[in-house]
């Protein structure tokens, strides 16, 4: 077990089934802003649009559990959320999937 999932296994309880099934998008600076100032400002901004965003990559499929993580300093992260990707929107540059 790769000790990033011994992590997340200790800290957020989950099963190693749920372990194969985990992606985690690390937000942060971007040239023109903090995420962490965005996230004390309005929660929504990181959780629901920088997290969501879709460029031409694709980050997501539906069904997997993502978790959404800003960066605090060199060695620090903070998880702001944890969502299941239901549906992928066929749009780019924009938020490109549905989550709950």
């Amino acid at each position: 077990m790769k000790q990033q999932e011994k992590v997340l296994q200790d800290l957020l309880k989950f099963s190693q089934t749920e372990l194969k099934n985990i992606k985690i998008r690390f937000n942060q600076y971007n040239g023109k802003y903090h995420p962490i100032d965005l996230f004390c400002k309005n929660k929504d901004t990181i959780n629901n649009q920088w997290f969501l965003w879709r460029t031409k990559k694709r980050c997501f499929q539906p069904g997997q559990i993502a978790l959404c993580l800003v960066k605090l300093s060199r060695e620090e992260w903070l998880l702001t959320t944890i969502k299941k990707i239901t549906k992928r929107l066929d749009i780019q540059d924009a938020v490109g999937y549905e989550a709950e």
